[in-house]
């Protein structure tokens, strides 16, 4: 037997002991067939559920080292002696050409296994390529995983499911394949959603599951799968703007109650971000990180753009607002005892902030206590201050003005919600309240 061994190399002849198999191919070259046959393997993927042992792939594959790179090839045979007869092949082909050739020829794209596949494959691409403030992407993705696990039945009664890092609901929507997400099941799911509800619950309901589907079809334009948002149909989520209180009797008040009375003194937090939200428009955001910078006294023009600080809405948020004739002054005088950075005071910005945030929250919190009391009943009163803008650009000029002094992406949302171009802009004058008025609002 020793002898038979020595005759064919299983024996090392200087200290006549047999050899384990790996140390008898690593004797062998790399053009000998048996070489490969002790170096191909079956890969293992995941955990049986029941054992826990790892599942071992039914086909060989091999691993080839060349010119300081490594690449798995798989050889399609669950024989070893054929599996170690085509890693031979793939070897010599390798040192021959190099690692395009043999990559094209032995493991095309065609066959690699696909990209994304499920939602959590989604939103790791997602998260890579939108251009999107992250506070924004996390209201994407949390629209796309909600349609997900509803449309697949997945239990989210569970209030921990949009915690920080994680929950076992999230995993298990992740897993969703995105072939499973059909036109056909969306429209079922958006129909169950409105089953049975009166008129007004059913307007509101409208409104919110539009929101969603327009967020969830914002982040599956990265899968570069067919959408199954496409083709449908639904109103636009902008409601026409109906103000409960006009903005020359606001300004009325806020001049007689917000604005300092004493022009030596500093003006009031609230007084500036009234105006700012109400003369030009701004978002609360917008002017909640509105740096002096971009305020250009010579021109008379506040310009809307990316900054260390903030990032604008949408490509088209970015914009030039000409500021009013009668206000400039005003905005001026504001910069003596001022944040040297910001308009209005705060704490530091946090523009990668995955929650909502303002630098200016106790200004804004008590700027919207103070509109409660005067009659606006908006859930969003800062934001119905750039309503009340927008209605006076629309009427004072046209459409597409108050389009570009709002910063809208699509005309329809300007053209759905109100009753800019160049220089265009529009005065406002405070107007004291008629008598049976004040009672409604002081």
């Amino acid at each position: 037997m020793d002898n038979k061994r020595h005759l064919i190399g299983e024996v090392d002849k200087k200290i006549g002991e047999v050899l384990a198999k790996s140390e008898r191919s690593k004797r062998l070259p790399k053009t000998h067939k048996d070489y490969w046959k002790e170096r191909v393997e079956k890969l293992t993927y995941g955990k049986d559920p029941e054992t826990g042992k790892p599942l071992e792939a039914s086909e060989f594959s091999v691993r080839l080292y060349h010119l300081g790179r490594r690449e798995y090839f798989p050889l399609n045979t669950s024989n070893r002696k054929t599996a170690g007869d085509e890693a031979k092949r793939i070897y010599t082909f390798l040192k021959a050409n190099g690692w395009e050739p043999t990559l094209a020829k032995y493991k095309p794209e065609a066959e690699e296994k696909p990209e994304i596949e499920t939602v959590g494959d989604l939103i790791a691409a997602a998260k890579e390529k939108a251009d999107v403030r992250p506070l924004t992407f996390r209201q994407y993705q949390g629209a796309l995983r909600r349609i997900a696990g509803s449309i697949r039945n997945i239990d989210s009664s569970d209030a921990s499911k949009y915690q920080p890092g994680g929950s076992s609901w999230q995993v298990k929507v992740d897993r969703v394949k995105l072939s499973t997400i059909t036109p056909e099941k969306v429209q079922a799911w958006r129909k169950k959603q409105l089953d049975r509800l009166n008129p007004a619950e059913r307007k509101r309901k409208e409104t919110s599951l539009n929101s969603s589907l327009n967020q969830a079809r914002s982040i599956w334009k990265h899968s570069g799968l067919p959408s199954p948002f496409q083709g449908l149909k639904w109103k636009g989520t902008a409601r026409r703007f109906q103000p409960s209180v006009d903005a020359p009797t606001l300004l009325y008040w806020a001049e007689q109650e917000l604005k300092e009375q004493d022009s030596s003194k500093p003006e009031s937090e609230q007084f500036k971000a009234l105006v700012l939200c109400l003369f030009l428009g701004l978002r609360k955001r917008e002017a909640d990180c509105l740096t002096w910078q971009q305020i250009n006294f010579d021109a008379g023009k506040v310009r809307i753009e990316t900054t260390e600080h903030f990032k604008p809405k949408s490509e088209n948020s970015e914009r030039e607002i000409p500021i009013q004739e009668s206000l400039l002054p005003k905005v001026s005088k504001w910069r003596k005892g001022a944040d040297q950075t910001f308009v209005l005071q705060g704490g530091e910005a946090r523009p990668l902030e995955q929650f909502t945030y303002y630098r200016a929250e106790g200004t804004w919190k008590e700027l919207t206590a103070w509109l409660r009391s005067k009659g606006v009943d908006s859930p969003k009163p800062i934001h119905y201050l750039r309503k009340l803008s927008g209605s006076l650009m629309y009427g004072a000029n046209d459409v597409y003005a108050a389009q570009r002094f709002l910063g809208h992406s699509d005309i329809r949302t300007t053209i759905g919600s109100y009753v800019h171009e160049g220089g265009k802009t529009f005065e406002l004058e405070a107007v004291k309240p008629e008598p049976n008025l004040k009672k409604i609002v002081s």
